[in-house]
């Protein structure tokens, strides 16, 4: 709630949906409903989520659902994808992340998707970087691949993956 009220997102925006831990994917189908009505009373025109691809259970289970909720196309909405956790992601990984730019893995590339790049202003990466920092638990020094992981998101653009059409 920290880091959504340095972006500027109130924390009576956020929703929790109080499912456990790793446990999204055993609850696919009620998460999916409960995330169509959301969509449904909300009536967004982008959804922003993690990609299916993720390989962190939930993340994965999440962009699913999106993804199943866009194929039904009782919604009118965009939806565009990010990806955390993927084998050799996120790269490049240097001593100077605000000087590189975030590119997809090779193995995602010529799938599904359509992949955009967004350009950070210093502005808009100053301000990303204190909002990764208000993430204590996943930078202690105790896990060290956690948190080199969450510092290499410190990049000059966003990276996100939109579906080709079918």
């Amino acid at each position: 709630l920290t880091a959504l009220n340095k972006l500027g997102i109130p924390a009576t925006d956020a929703i929790f949906y109080d499912y456990p831990d790793s446990q999204l994917a055993a609850n696919a189908s009620a998460f999916q409903t409960r995330l169509q009505a959301d969509i449904t009373a909300f009536a967004p025109t982008i959804v922003i989520t993690t990609l299916p691809e993720d390989t962190n259970p939930d993340h994965a289970a999440c962009g699913q659902a999106v993804k199943n909720i866009l194929h039904l196309k009782l919604n009118s909405f965009a939806a565009y994808f990010f990806l955390i956790h993927y084998h050799r992601y996120p790269r490049p990984i240097s001593d100077d992340n605000q000087n590189v730019y975030l590119l997809p893995p090779v193995s995602l590339i010529n799938s599904d998707y359509t992949w955009s790049v967004f350009p950070l202003s210093q502005n808009d990466q100053t301000q990303k970087m204190t909002a990764i920092l208000r993430y204590k638990s996943q930078l202690s020094f105790k896990n060290p691949i956690l948190r080199q992981l969450l510092l290499a998101f410190d990049q000059k653009n966003e990276l996100f993956a939109s579906l080709n059409s079918p």
